[in-house]
């Protein structure tokens, strides 16, 4: 059986090829270094253990389980370490390592026995596994990297103490714990969920299609799902705006300072857009800059209006269609938000605006996948895009925060515009670097942004 020692070892001798492994930020990397390691349990030859690493040069700091046998590997998805994560929740186990204190608790987990474990796709740096408890489905969250912004952990906990309905419900943690000299622990940061598993269809796919039909067919696109939709965003936006909330949450007036910070931030997005593009779309772009400036004025009368958690990086793609409704998942926020920026209350119309922007690309794909050029289906393209926005308008505008509704929707409107904007200028820089077949998505959306309508 393989001591502290030896499991460090295997470590080192696969940094090349952790490096290259999706969640890490270091591709290049070579080396790694261990900053402390934990034996979760042993079977047989077998040792399941977790370390916190980073790859020198590089400082971000990473944490994974991982099995030693028969060769190294990341152990989420072996029934045995789900069934000791849901144990170690269960009687809320702490082991101690070098520098650090991992401790792990939950009162919430159904008993029953694990079974039916699954990875679960499409993310990038964590580790998400799905599996039976009893009777019941739950989800295994890890997060590769170790970040005390990380938003997720905490607004879904809060979110899920107060019985919200379109989150998945928190059923325990585990939390690296700093094990100070003094004896006295420091700020505690979480490295994995166990999640209450959400059902549903995804909710991208589902408008692409109502998309589709409405403009090969001329059809009305259904105005009670997106109604649905922006019921879900108002309930959950009511939600981090109740009294009783703790400090990192209750939401906040809107100060000068604020409305500064935000307005640099957008003409630097403003920038960024110009460069990435080449040079004959960044002549068109150059062209908005007053127009551009005069919508950044009318931040002014946002002063004294409320701030609050958002999710930051609201779309369709972060949704699920549920029976009887919708459910919102990854709080995690834009990938390119770092440290403190990651928790940042801001105004609940930017979720509006992002929700907005992605059926706009819900219109694009649908133009796509018909190979649609005519004017007649541009034009049903360009409906269906703002009855939807009308339907999900209304049915926000039923549910919102009360402070958000008594400043009524042309505020509303003005806010989300402004939102909108900043949002496309993202889309624009990202498109251009990754997929520039697509810009023109985002930056057709950004020049609608700016006329009359």
């Amino acid at each position: 059986m393989p001591d502290d020692d030896g499991l460090i070892k295997l470590l080192k001798d696969a940094a090349p090829r952790l490096a290259r492994t999706r969640w890490s930020g270091d591709k290049e990397a070579k080396e790694l270094a261990v900053s402390d390691l934990f034996r979760l349990f042993e079977d047989h030859a077998t040792v399941c253990f977790a370390a916190v690493f980073s790859f020198p040069p590089g400082t971000t700091r990473y944490f994974a389980p991982f099995l030693n046998a028969p060769s190294l590997s990341e152990a989420e998805t072996a029934p045995r370490f789900i069934e000791f994560a849901v144990s170690a929740i269960c009687s809320g186990k702490e082991l101690r390592g070098r520098a650090s204190i991992l401790r792990w608790e939950g009162p919430l987990v159904p008993p029953g026995k694990v079974r039916s474990v699954e990875k679960l796709g499409g993310d990038t740096t964590n580790s998400v596994v799905k599996f039976r408890l009893g009777k019941a489905r739950a989800v295994f969250k890890s997060y590769r990297t170790v970040d005390e912004f990380n938003p997720e952990p905490e607004l879904l906990s809060f979110l899920s103490g107060k019985g919200c309905k379109v989150t998945p419900p928190v059923l325990g943690s585990v939390f690296l714990v700093p094990d100070a000299p003094t004896g006295k622990a420091g700020r505690p940061t979480t490295l994995g969920l166990l999640l209450g598993f959400a059902a549903g269809v995804p909710a991208f796919p589902a408008f692409v299609g109502n998309a589709r039909r409405s403009i090969s067919r001329g059809l009305p696109p259904h105005d009670c799902i997106p109604a649905r939709l922006g019921i879900a965003l108002g309930d959950l936006h009511h939600q981090l705006s109740t009294r009783g909330a703790p400090p990192d949450i209750r939401p906040e007036a809107i100060s000068a300072e604020d409305i500064d910070r935000w307005r640099s931030a957008m003409r630097a997005r403003f920038e960024d857009a110009l460069r990435a593009l080449p040079a004959e779309k960044a002549k068109r772009l150059t062209q908005c800059g007053e127009p551009f400036e005069r919508l950044l004025s009318g931040m002014d009368e946002w002063a004294g209006a409320r701030k609050l958690r958002t999710h930051q990086d609201l779309h369709l793609g972060q949704v699920l269609i549920s029976r009887g409704g919708f459910k919102i998942l990854d709080f995690e926020g834009e990938p390119l938000r770092k440290g403190p920026e990651r928790i940042e209350k801001l105004p609940p119309e930017r979720d509006v605006a992002t929700m907005l922007r992605s059926f706009s690309y819900a219109s694009a794909v649908a133009l796509k996948e018909l190979k649609a050029k005519d004017a007649v289906q541009l034009e049903r393209a360009q409906k269906w895009e703002r009855d939807t926005a009308s339907s999900f308008i209304e049915g926000y505008l039923s549910a919102c925060p009360r402070a958000v509704r008594k400043r009524g929707k042309k505020r509303l409107m003005s806010a989300v515009r402004v939102w909108m904007a900043e949002k496309a200028l993202y889309e624009i820089a990202y498109e251009a670097k990754f997929r520039p077949e697509w810009v023109n998505i985002p930056l057709e959306g950004f020049f609608r942004l700016l006329g009359p309508d």
